[in-house]
């Protein structure tokens, strides 16, 4: 015969027994995750590391703020990740600044991705550079929505652009302005 005590010391032992078995299994499934977030971290920043341009990611607010930049985004305008406290916006070349913010801002106002060419200014030996940048749209936070971009120095192939058009124009003032006898 077992007396109302022993139950209820039985129960209470079952229960302590049960409620550790739970904490246990909650603690390993928190224990993987927290694994798992660590390897997938390690494997983005090595995706990062590999790429051969600029990695940003940013938030589509009024500054453009800054999220996340690799090293080669940084080292095509002698900067540092601390040095994008105001945004993007701010490093993009001025006579650019405007077209190219708006580009940005129209895409991502129809979740669409955006598809840009700018010109930097590289503060440490003065050259400017000409990207691309090309962004997806990734998440949201608090509402604003995530952008990831990647940008190429693209400088060779546009000046090569400019060289182009301006040489057409020499030939054409050579020409008479006709534009008729191109080779």
């Amino acid at each position: 015969i077992v007396s109302l005590s022993n139950k209820l010391h039985i129960f209470n032992l079952m229960s302590s027994i049960c409620f550790t078995a739970a904490f246990i299994v909650l603690m390993r499934g928190v224990d993987y995750r927290m694994n798992r977030h660590k390897q997938l971290q390690a494997t983005l920043d090595a995706t990062y590391s590999a790429i051969p341009g600029g990695v940003v990611e940013f938030l589509i607010d009024d500054k453009l703020t800054i999220l996340r930049v690799n090293d080669a985004f940084c080292e095509l305008v002698g900067k540092k990740p601390e040095d994008y406290t105001n945004g993007y916006k701010e490093h993009i070349h001025e006579d650019d600044r405007e077209a190219t913010s708006a580009e940005i801002y129209k895409a991502a106002q129809n979740d669409e991705p955006f598809d840009v060419i700018y010109r930097v200014y590289n503060g440490q030996d003065g050259t400017i550079h000409w990207v691309q940048c090309r962004g997806v749209k990734i998440g949201e936070r608090e509402g604003k929505q995530i952008y990831l971009g990647i940008r190429l120095d693209v400088s060779e192939l546009k000046n090569a652009e400019i060289d182009l058009l301006e040489g057409r124009a020499r030939a054409d003032l050579a020409m008479g302005g006709s534009g008729n006898l191109r080779f």
